[in-house]
Parts: C-alpha cells; sequence; structure tokens
C-alpha cells in the first residue's frame, strides 16, 4: 500500500492517505465486467491499524483484477443514519448503500470496515455484506478483534462483490454463521472459484 500525502475530499468527513486520488462520486456506480482498477477501502477513524494490518495485500493476492489499493479514513457519522436505536445496531444494507455513494467510478470496488454490530434483514447480525458489482461492508463487531477473521471475512465479501456465491470448506467463500465457522475456513480461494473469478473479471 503506497502511503503518501494525506487529502481530503469533497467530503470533510473522508481523508484518503494514499496516492492517486479521484475525487468523491456520490452519483450511482455503473454495474460492468470488471476491468482492473483500484480498490478503495474506508477504514473508520479509531479502528485498530492491526485489525486491517495486511489487507490490502491479501485482497490483491486473492483478486488480481485490484492493481492497486487505496485506503481512506471516514468518520462514522457519516452513516449514523444507519443506526437503530431500537435494535442498538447499524443497518449493514444502508451502510452499503453509503459504499457506493463515495467509491468513485474509476475504482473497481469499494469496502468499508467497521467497528459497530451490524444487521441485516432478518438476520440478526451479519459478519458483513455485499453487493455485486459496488462493494462491500465488513463488521468486526463480534469478530473478537481477531485479524486473521477480519481478513477472511474481507476477502469472502470482496469475493461476493466480484460475483462469486457460497462455497464449501475450506473455502474462504464458505459461509459464517459464528466464529467457529470462520475459524474452519481457509483465508484463500479454491481452485473452483479461483477459475470462476478468472471468469467473472475477463474484459
Amino acid at each position: 500500500m503506497q502511503i503518501a500525502d494525506n487529502h481530503t475530499h469533497n467530503n470533510p468527513s473522508i481523508t484518503t492517505t494514499t496516492t492517486n486520488i479521484a475525487s468523491n462520486n456520490t452519483q450511482k456506480r455503473t454495474h460492468r465486467r470488471f476491468p482492473s482498477s483500484k480498490l478503495r477501502i474506508f477504514v473508520e477513524k479509531g479502528m485498530p491499524t492491526k485489525l486491517i494490518e495486511g489487507l490490502d495485500t491479501a485482497l490483491q493476492q486473492s483478486f488480481p483484477a485490484i492493481k492497486e489499493v487505496v485506503t481512506c479514513c471516514i468518520d462514522p457519522s457519516t452513516y449514523r443514519y444507519a443506526y437503530d436505536e431500537e435494535r442498538e445496531q447499524y443497518e449493514a444494507d444502508l451502510i452499503l448503500e453509503c459504499v457506493e455513494a463515495m467509491t468513485p467510478q474509476n475504482h473497481i470496488l469499494g469496502l468499508l470496515v467497521t467497528q459497530y454490530d451490524c444487521f441485516s434483514d432478518d438476520l440478526s447480525f451479519v459478519f458483513g455484506v455485499a453487493r455485486s458489482g459496488v462493494g462491500a461492508l465488513v463488521s468486526t463487531a463480534r469478530l473478537g478483534n481477531d485479524r486473521d477473521f477480519v481478513i477472511k471475512e474481507c476477502v469472502h465479501e470482496i469475493g461476493h462483490a466480484f460475483g462469486l456465491d457460497h462455497c464449501e470448506l475450506p473455502c474462504v467463500m464458505t459461509f459464517s454463521n459464528t466464529v467457529e465457522d470462520a475459524h474452519q475456513k481457509h483465508a484463500k480461494l479454491c481452485t473452483r472459484c479461483h477459475a470462476l473469478l478468472a471468469h467473472l473479471t475477463s474484459s
């Protein structure tokens, strides 16, 4: 990851910390086949750096279409509207809409890593959610501050964002309902998912 001078977007809650930063784009992203491009990672202010150490490398190794990773610091107040006071959790799909709005068009996908507990639809909690062609959200709240688990779930959700479905152990695309489930799977894609990924990302 190339760290350079800080630069602030039109949105003051987002501070980029890498080179070659595009301006903030709040329009809906165009859904298309994936060209080789950049991945933008949004990390909350206050997030322990140890939790995301090596994340950029892990994602580039898993997804060859990602040629560059751009990491940004984001103020969680940006998606305060997604907080459900009755549940005391954040609605993951609303945050994902925020990721879509913040990710520039010249980036392949967006990924937001949050410390807050999230839910989605009828699921009482989620480790993460993703939308094909848009990006992903991963919550560290129930992952025990374990870096390996965080990286696994980020690879898993970005896999969904590239169009991969759930797979079987030991593939990283195996569904995890508990931390124990996450412990059992590997941090890498299986041969089948690698082949499917190559097809999905071909021009």
